[in-house]
């Protein structure tokens, strides 16, 4: 028996969460995709979207290269907690806005 553990959160780059031309669930589907998920239904859950949104925002990743994103040029980074990623019934745009609020200047733990 596997047992895959999950870190408590997911690491995103400020190019994602401010990426103007991505969509709040695109932006959460990069961050999901972090977790390494099993197939397509892991993968919404781990986002906490519907499995419909999961092939519109693969394409808007598909079409920016971000499905496989290379490392990223000394990015500045927020954090996504795991549990708020995989919550349902916070919105995909409140999700980017929580992590998108560590990259204010005036922001501190």
């Amino acid at each position: 028996m596997t047992v895959h553990f999950l870190p408590s959160q997911v690491k995103v780059p400020r190019h994602i969460l401010l990426h103007d031309q991505l969509t709040p669930a695109a932006k959460v589907l990069w961050a999901g995709l972090q977790l390494r998920p099993k197939n397509q239904e892991h993968l919404a859950q781990l986002c906490g979207l519907s499995q419909a949104s999961i092939k519109p925002g693969q394409t808007q990743l598909e079409r920016f290269s971000l499905l496989n994103p290379g490392p990223f040029p000394r990015a500045d980074w927020a954090f996504l907690p795991v549990d708020l990623l995989r919550n349902k019934a916070v919105h995909p745009q409140a999700k980017i806005t929580y992590a998108a609020i560590q990259l204010l200047p005036t922001f501190a733990d």
